[in-house]
């Protein structure tokens, strides 16, 4: 079996050739994750002359894939929403005139999740089929669990209904807006609690792209995941790399220009007002807009600097609290996962998460951890040699550890846990990667290995989050470190926000809003026609 720490440049990425940049642009965009590519890619349609600089070897970010030995590996997305025929990443592909370049593949198989040893398969997509199920398995809380999903379709719905604001809403916000009103500062424990008494049920409730226990997420973002992902979720065919790679040619389908293995050691600022960026090899260029798609103490400790914040902003960019980092496994494996009866997405859920969020708070990696377990060779075959399989482990875990001298004992403690739902798969590991919390660090510059930007805990989520515009001139933001949320949604609609926030500016038509808080219609909210979470 062979091991190997992950690295991200087992393949150059094939647009990887360095061209000379010009010397000024309108807009320059530091960073080319999902966040960075939807703003340049917005912002070059709308005819502004647009270079992204990327210090990787392709683009992407934490979308990113390699290949080994015939395998194809996803670095850290495994999956995608808003992919559906009305869904926002949907939408945005369109708008870029790139749609047809990229396909994805519908997951229809069944979640698997495994709690005490118990095994249960949640439908996907299909939310009458979901609530029967766990009224069958939890038939203690029949009537409740009706109960707890409308109230998340009338959260999400009056979101949706906030996306486009007018003076009449905000006038009658106090009738229209109830639910937003009663919940803007509860957690998703706080709403288990009130319906369900059953802590496996809540557990299985609590299943989310985050490091956070039911105590400290956000209900709004929750209400918004559970809905949306209702919708279903995707893979592209090829790898995500390939969805990176369709953003690309959206952007230089309109003349955007990437910039790859390339760093930006400063943004340049004058009487408050950015005027470009300077670059690792000395050379400046000049742009009257810049947006930052790093992390907020990469852009303003390192790029920026303090002398040109106020007090007050400096100390709301230091009480932000990033998510914990993760342990990412890739594996390749002779094992015939499809007879198992795998899903294309499994859980192994600890009996306690508040105790294992406890743990990892404190630097230590808990007994049990939640893992997903990710099978994209059961949907897409191209990725693994015939015969053969690849799974990705993601499992929570603090930067603030013993890494270099542990990693491995981690590593095989979590495929104990793996042989769960995997029987005998220790014995059939032909490929092994371990991505640690300082692997995604290094490779990606998020702080600590941040798996999810910042924290979405009720106070960082929403409006609450940092803004896309700053208190310099002409300097923006985008990513998982802003509005609205992380997810690869989530950042898109971070970089829509943001180009239309300079469009704005620039007295410009601004960009349609091709990418609404969530794909799902008010009328399909109400009448309950969503289905599993992504």
């Amino acid at each position: 079996m062979q091991k190997r720490e992950n690295r991200y440049r087992d393949i150059q990425y094939p647009g990887s050739r360095i061209q000379d940049p010009e010397s000024s642009y309108d807009v320059i965009v530091i960073g080319a994750g999902i966040g960075g590519l939807t703003c340049a890619s917005l912002l070059a349609k709308e005819d502004l002359k647009v270079l992204v600089v990327e210090q990787a070897s392709k683009p992407g970010g934490y979308a990113t894939s390699y290949r080994k030995d015939g395998f194809t590996f996803d670095s850290c997305v495994h999956f995608l929403g808003g992919c559906g025929k009305e869904g926002i990443i949907r939408k945005l592909l369109q708008k870029l005139e790139v749609e047809e370049e990229i396909k994805f593949i519908e997951v229809q198989a069944p979640m698997g999740v495994i709690l005490n040893d118990e095994k249960i398969s949640l439908p996907v997509k299909k939310p009458p089929e979901l609530e029967k199920t766990l009224q069958r398995i939890f038939p203690q809380e029949t009537s409740q669990i009706p109960k707890y999903f409308q109230t998340l379709r009338k959260i999400t719905q009056e979101i949706l209904d906030l996306v486009s604001p007018s003076f009449f809403k905000f006038l009658l916000f106090p009738i229209r807006y109830p639910h937003l009103i009663r919940y803007q500062k509860s957690t998703l424990k706080d709403l288990l609690d009130r319906y369900f008494t059953n802590s496996k049920l809540k557990n299985i409730l609590s299943i989310a792209p985050t490091t956070l226990p039911p105590s400290r997420i956000s209900l709004f973002f929750m209400a918004i995941v559970t809905i949306q992902g209702q919708e279903g979720f995707y893979y592209p065919k090829g790898g995500i790399q390939t969805f990176s790679d369709t953003l690309v040619k959206g952007l230089k389908k309109h003349k955007g220009e990437l910039l790859l293995e390339t760093s930006v050691t400063k943004i340049l600022v004058e009487k408050r007002k950015v005027f470009g960026v300077e670059l690792a090899s000395g050379k400046r260029i000049r742009a009257r807009y810049v947006v930052s798609n790093t992390n907020l103490e990469q852009t303003f400790n390192k790029l920026v600097g303090k002398e040109y914040l106020s007090q007050k902003y400096i100390k709301k960019i230091e009480t932000q609290k990033v998510s914990l980092s993760g342990l990412i496994l890739h594996i390749a494996t002779d094992l015939d996962l499809k007879s198992l009866g795998l899903g294309f997405t499994n859980a192994i859920l600890p009996p306690d998460l508040e105790k294992e969020f406890e743990a990892l708070n404190n630097d230590q990696m808990p007994d049990e951890s939640s893992l997903i377990i990710t099978v994209p060779s059961l949907v897409d075959s191209t990725l693994a040699p015939e015969g053969k399989h690849i799974l990705s482990i993601v499992v929570p875990a603090p930067y603030h550890y013993d890494w270099e001298n542990k990693k491995e004992e981690v590593a095989k403690e979590i495929i104990k846990q793996v042989e769960k739902a995997i029987p005998n798969l220790s014995s059939h590991i032909i490929y092994q990667d371990i991505s640690t919390p300082r692997t995604l660090e290094k490779y990606t510059l998020n702080t600590e290995g941040a798996m999810y930007g910042l924290q979405v805990t009720p106070e960082q989520f929403g409006i609450n989050r940092v803004s896309q515009r700053t208190p310099i001139k002409g300097l923006y933001l985008a990513g998982h470190y802003t509005r609205p949320a992380h997810g690869i949604v989530g950042v898109a609609m971070s970089g829509q926000f943001a180009a239309q926030a300079i469009l704005k500016k620039r007295n410009a038509k601004d960009v349609k809003p091709v990418l609404p808080v969530t794909s799902v219609s008010p009328e399909r909210i109400k009448t309950g026609l969503t289905g599993q979470r992504v």
